[in-house]
């Protein structure tokens, strides 16, 4: 049996590892390289504590006043898009309590499961400096650390009872090389993180090793169906016969979709990130600043990323480096 998996980013690979290990004969075709995507600059963070979607209450209200500022951490560029204002409503009607409290559950323990597959692949050998030594979540302001309260609180009772609540001079303890300006932060022990540069490079390199074939700069253009399936996988370079697919084209997905005729309320959504390597400065723990919106995780020995911010926009907008100034 024959099965296509349609992009070379994380979920790509994984899922071609899985089928491959399941007996399938398995082709990854990736419309670059398989070395320049976002699964190579996201900061690494291997997390059950992300519990808590994107769509809450007052995210909608925000994030209006937030869409006339370029640089806010949660950016939707303006524009007449049909596809952004069906998106759009979507997100809004979602933006409930009722939502967050349904997704919390299916949220963590999908996260859970992904973790302990991370830690399998760390035993068997394949190296992607993984490290499970948990994560902090700095808050600076009374508000907010009445929330982090209740955060504790559903972590609790969503089994990860190692979460700590934790005061500024037990913060200032696991990070004495820093200067924190903060009121205290959350402890997330079941957190855990990676280089995600060296995990895309060596997932690459054992997919290899056991068959999958890697065919890049494959972009798809089409699909040729029949008895109800797809029977062949078009790409501007050649045809692939195959019995199965795997989309796995990330924000890409609603447009490769669409030459299935199916409709994915899906948008584009843009995070940048800067990576130090040999920096004077020292963190021990991976960290999110709350009310920066930003993200810090030393990996890998030597290097320290920073990422953060939220862009709706389209593939084809250049990149806004005033959001990394931001």
């Amino acid at each position: 049996m024959k099965c296509i998996v349609i992009g070379g980013g994380i979920i790509g690979l994984s899922s071609a590892l899985y089928l491959k290990r399941s007996g399938w004969e398995v082709t990854v075709l990736e419309k670059g390289d398989f070395e320049d995507n976002c699964s190579y600059g996201n900061c690494g963070y291997i997390c059950p504590s992300h519990f808590i979607p994107l769509a809450t209450p007052g995210i909608v209200k925000q994030g209006l006043k937030w869409m006339w500022n370029a640089t806010s951490p949660f950016y939707v560029q303006p524009r007449l898009d049909r596809n952004l204002i069906d998106w759009g409503l979507k997100f809004m009607r979602s933006a409930t309590r009722e939502h967050v409290d349904r997704a919390a559950a299916p949220l963590c323990e999908i996260s859970i499961l992904s973790q302990k597959e991370y830690e399998g692949w760390n035993r068997e050998g394949l190296f992607f400096a993984y490290e499970h030594k948990g994560l902090i979540e700095l808050f600076q302001t009374a508000p907010v650390a009445e929330h982090a309260r209740h955060v504790v609180e559903k972590a609790h009772a969503l089994g990860l009872t190692d979460t700590r609540l934790l005061s500024k001079e037990e913060t200032e303890a696991l990070e004495p090389g820093v200067r924190l300006d903060v009121l205290g932060s959350i402890f997330f022990a079941c957190d855990a993180h990676c280089h995600p540069n060296t995990l895309m490079q060596n997932l690459r390199k054992m997919l290899m090793a056991e068959g999958v074939q890697l065919e890049p700069h494959q972009e798809v253009t089409g699909f040729e169906k029949g008895k109800g399936k797809i029977q062949t996988v078009l790409t501007n370079k050649g045809a692939f016969p195959t019995d199965a697919v795997v989309l796995a084209t990330g924000s890409w997905s609603r447009e490769v979709a669409k030459r299935l005729d199916l409709r994915l309320p899906l948008m584009p959504g843009r995070g940048y990130s800067l990576t130090l390597e040999d920096s004077p400065y020292k963190v021990n723990y991976p960290s999110i600043l709350v009310e920066g919106r930003a993200a810090i995780t030393p990996m890998d020995g030597n290097k320290i990323r920073f990422g953060g911010t939220m862009e709706i926009t389209s593939h084809t907008t250049p990149p806004r480096m005033n959001r990394v100034e931001g």
